[in-house]
């Protein structure tokens, strides 16, 4: 999620997990032993909803709708209807994001008054949302349209027990927006295979335990895996031993804080580093002034960090892959079609921007060449879910698999085209019309079941 939702972990990202942790987190997920939910490929959206206090603002029976995209919404009061569809007008999703928004704002409007309020905390809470729309699709394209509920922030005891209420009201819900017919629903738990003590789960174990036996150990934690890689990095340039372990441990004291995932309170932890940095700096010699500025940055602590961890990440990766192989989407119309859709656009996106490199934007092929070698083979790309949502020991994580290396080489072709690019070959047209029939076909077979 991100944004306004707070942060989300892939399961190498999060530095306080220890190696015996991380661990027992493979071990549940592989034995299927956890529950997870669907994490939905779509155009993100906070929306909250409180009793109408003037005429002159925006009117939905006795109800005012506010929108967010971010803190910086939330905290001004959220957008108006009119500031939100300011905000969308001439862009490329402003379908997905108008007729989505319509949508909710229906389904929001079938319930009493006195609920919309309550559960809405009088517009203090804001339901976090996807929407996926086939006319505006992400990477992922469900074949139908959907407003998927994800939680209420700020997070509480009484904000969860407010979203199961909401969820549970609105689960299923059907309107219609131009003629189209749009479903919302909660979270949506999928069930898991058991892939414990196949070949991919021996191998992530045995990876994760070489790494951790081969630094720290395994009851440390990543993030003192990277602290000790920087400390060994940093002695590498010739600063004084004392010195390097004071400017290591000013650096991960940020690094390693439990507050560093939250936007307000990071920026004063970046002020308390950038402090501590300087008190430090004034008992340096000239040359050790200009070597710690060359590896105390902080792009230089987090591009140390990244490396350190970057056997894991492919670790974890593979593992995933394993993990989502197979997985239908409970949004996905047509599962198999959605998988060929995806690889189809891979391998065109891995032809155009292997041409852009040919033509000299090396960095293109480079990004290439990095994510074919996490994802392997395209056959990889096998699940119609974006991956998979858990909580463990009070975290939010998320596991992606191939999607994540898919996301982004299909996502920065897709940037790099220029906007007027619209010729499609007649081969492409006929692909096109032969899915639209069949995602009709199973829409149609679906809302029958």
């Amino acid at each position: 999620m991100g944004g306004a939702a707070g942060h989300m972990a892939h399961l190498h990202e999060d530095l306080d997990l220890t190696f015996t942790e991380l661990i027992s987190i493979i071990n549940q997920v592989a034995s299927a032993d956890i529950e997870v939910t669907e994490k939905v490929d779509g155009q993100n959206l906070f929306l909250s909803a409180r009793e109408q206090i003037s005429l002159t603002v925006d009117e939905f029976g006795a109800i005012e709708i506010r929108t967010a995209r971010n803190p910086t919404d939330i905290r001004r009061g959220g957008m108006t209807t009119d500031e939100y569809a300011a905000k969308w007008q001439g862009h490329p999703a402003e379908d997905a994001f108008m007729k989505g928004f319509q949508a909710i704002r229906m389904a929001i409007d079938s319930l009493s008054t006195e609920d919309v309020i309550d559960i809405f905390d009088g517009g203090e809470s804001y339901v976090n949302m996807e929407i996926m729309y086939p006319g505006n699709p992400n990477i992922i394209n469900y074949g139908a349209s959907y407003v998927v509920l994800h939680g209420l922030v700020p997070q509480s005891a009484e904000s969860s027990e407010a979203f199961e209420r909401l969820s549970s009201k609105l689960n299923a819900a059907q309107v219609e927006v131009d003629g189209e017919t749009w479903s919302i629903y909660g979270p949506q738990i999928i069930p898991l295979q058991n892939i414990a003590n196949r070949q991919a789960h021996k191998d992530a174990i045995s990876k994760i335990q070489e790494i951790a036996d081969a630094s720290v150990g395994m009851e440390s934690s990543l993030g003192e895996l990277a602290k000790a890689e920087y400390l060994k990095i940093i002695l590498m340039t010739g600063l004084d031993e004392e010195v390097a372990k004071n400017l290591t441990d000013i650096v991960f004291e940020y690094e390693l804080h439990p507050d560093r995932h939250d936007k307000e309170k990071n920026k004063a932890l970046r002020k308390i580093r950038t402090g501590k940095y300087n008190q430090l700096k004034k008992s340096l010699t000239s040359e050790e002034k200009q070597i710690a500025s060359r590896v105390a940055t902080f792009g230089a602590s987090k591009s140390v960090i990244s490396s350190t961890l970057r056997e894991l990440e492919a670790v974890i990766s593979d593992f995933a892959i394993e993990v989502l192989r197979g997985l239908k989407s409970f949004f996905a119309v047509d599962h198999e079609g959605a998988i060929r859709e995806i690889r189809d656009e891979l391998e065109e996106s891995i032809e155009f921007l292997r041409d852009l490199a040919a033509s000299g934007d090396e960095k293109m092929g480079q990004l290439v060449d990095r994510q074919l070698s996490k994802l392997g083979n395209i056959e990889n790309v096998a699940s119609s879910l974006e991956g998979i949502v858990f909580e463990h020991g009070g975290k939010i994580y998320k596991m992606t698999g191939a999607f994540a290396m898919a996301n982004q080489i299909i996502g920065r072709a897709r940037r790099s085209k220029p906007a007027q690019e619209t010729t499609v070959s007649e081969a492409k047209i006929r692909k096109m019309v032969r899915e639209s029939i069949t995602r009709t076909y199973l829409t149609m077979l679906k809302n029958i079941k």
